[in-house]
């Protein structure tokens, strides 16, 4: 079992628990797992919890000593490693466990539930005999004042009824026990106002995010000198009054690696329009598994975090399976991007916050993840995702490996959040989901049937008020068949002869 803070890949440097998780591990108060990992975002139990504060107060010998004729637990076997932590907090009268007499040890803890064991352990006092499962109204608000007062409330906790991370977990406890009062820490209102904005988001108005025609953001391509073998990627770009309109060939504009033997690049027959006046809907929708979620600004498509039909919809990060840009081709021969496709630029995406890597179904643009603090951007804040690991994320669907915590980051379930100028915005984060979590606003229903195979035609024809080639001249084309029914709808094209 790794006991040795370096042993930690998992724990980066910009991590924001780092220090606690490296108190902890030096007090050998939590260890990390066989596989090398700490595991900071997976979500921890009642019974670790547990072990963790007790190893912090008391040595293991006092605890192994506990009579376990006390425990009363229906689910608590005398052989379990986290029996005598469960006795000697019982004995202590820590907890109390629930009306079918069970403790649920390996049910996950909840921060109200850890705020009640960390209260008491170190030091809260008066604490009511009444059992707190049968108290009408707020219980735990006496151990989040508790808390609060001793600064011992990391901001990343967002939600009174969210699991708790081991991250989190030695974050409070390194609060409480070095002492550490100088970090910022919530406070019971600060906490209500917190889960009121995640619970309540879609409550939030958007202002359009396409008011303008977004052809500027798309990238000039051209053929990568590595790609001789295949087609040169074609792109065209161009709004009417209603929607932006992407046509592509699929072929990428950078050098094309192989990452399974058995599936090759074939051409594509893209075409997608996204709404150009986006708004937040009053429900969310879930992503699509399998077929694009979006457009990247080179024509490409953009798909969620899972496999295609292969490793039982695992995350394609955790598999290994993509490229340096983060894609790979399924097996109708479709490149396409799983997370954010850096290669795409010299410079770094990662400190430009008006870094446009593509656009939703929805209309709403997808960002690197960097955002000013402020209408004048006085300072520049890098996001997080919400989503935390709770198993392992390549041997089952990807969704059923992490679950969103309100909070965690610095996100909304799909992925996003309304800027300082009122506008809402998905960002391109380094973990899960990687581009979005689900759709915040109205999604164009035709974009979700793109299972096009092979056979792409490169379309001169079509409704553009402006026209961009990408690597091409710019041209406008006679009315043909499609435009002439858009014109009969009422909507603008600008054809010249």
């Amino acid at each position: 079992m790794t006991t040795s803070w370096a042993d930690f890949p998992d724990v980066k440097d910009y991590h924001p628990h780092k220090e606690a998780i490296k108190y902890a591990i030096e007090k050998e108060y939590v260890h990390g797992y066989p596989d090398g990992n700490f595991q900071p975002d997976w979500t921890i139990s009642r019974s670790e919890f547990l072990k963790l504060v007790y190893l912090s107060q008391y040595r293991e010998r006092e605890i192994r000593n506990c009579n376990l004729r006390l425990l009363g637990f229906h689910d608590v076997p005398y052989h379990e490693w986290y029996t005598p932590y469960v006795c000697f907090a019982r004995a202590e009268k820590l907890i109390r466990g629930y009306p079918d007499k069970t403790f649920r040890p390996l049910e996950k803890i909840t921060f109200t539930e850890a705020a009640k064991i960390l209260a008491i352990a170190f030091g809260m006092e008066g604490v009511s005999d009444v059992q707190d499962y049968a108290i009408k109204g707020v219980w735990f608000k006496p151990y989040v004042d508790f808390l609060a007062a001793k600064k011992a409330i990391p901001r990343q906790v967002m939600a009174f009824e969210r699991k708790l991370t081991r991250g989190q977990a030695v974050e409070m406890l390194h609060r409480l026990d070095a002492p550490i009062t100088t970090k910022r820490s919530h406070t019971y209102d600060t906490l209500v106002q917190a889960q009121k904005y995640f619970d309540d988001i879609t409550a939030l108005t958007s202002a359009p995010s396409l008011g303008t025609c977004p052809t500027g953001q798309f990238l000039r391509i051209a053929r990568a000198a590595g790609n001789v073998g295949y087609q040169p990627p074609e792109a065209q770009v161009g709004c009417d009054e209603d929607f932006l309109y992407v046509f592509s060939n699929g072929m990428p504009s950078f050098p094309f690696t192989k990452t399974n033997k058995n599936w090759d690049l074939q051409i594509q027959d893209h075409e997608w329009k996204i709404p150009r006046q986006a708004r937040i809907s009053g429900k969310t929708r879930s992503l699509p598994i399998g077929t694009p979620i979006g457009v990247a600004v080179d024509g490409l498509p953009l798909h969620g975090p899972n496999e295609e039909g292969r490793y039982n919809l695992a995350d394609p990060f955790a598999v290994e399976n993509l490229d340096s840009c983060n894609g790979h081709v399924n097996i109708r021969g479709e490149y396409h991007y799983h997370g954010r496709p850096d290669c795409l630029w010299k410079d770094d995406v990662l400190n430009k916050t008006d870094r446009v890597i593509g656009y939703a179904w929805d209309g709403f643009p997808i960002m690197a993840p960097f955002a000013c603090i402020d209408p004048a951007c006085s300072s520049i804040k890098r996001l997080y995702s919400s989503y935390v690991q709770v198993g392992d994320p390549t041997d089952r669907n990807a969704w059923d490996a992490y679950e969103y915590q309100p909070g965690y980051g610095d996100l909304d379930k799909c992925n996003g959040m309304v800027g300082p100028d009122k506008r809402y915005r998905y960002y391109a984060t380094d973990t899960f989901p990687y581009l979005m979590g689900c759709y915040r606003g109205h999604v164009e229903t035709s974009n979700l049937v793109e299972i096009r195979g092979p056979g792409f035609k490169y379309r001169k024809n079509h409704p553009f008020v402006k026209t961009r080639f990408l690597g091409h001249r710019s041209e406008n084309y006679p009315v043909t068949v499609k435009t002439k029914k858009i014109i009969e709808a009422g909507k603008p094209v600008n054809n010249k002869k």
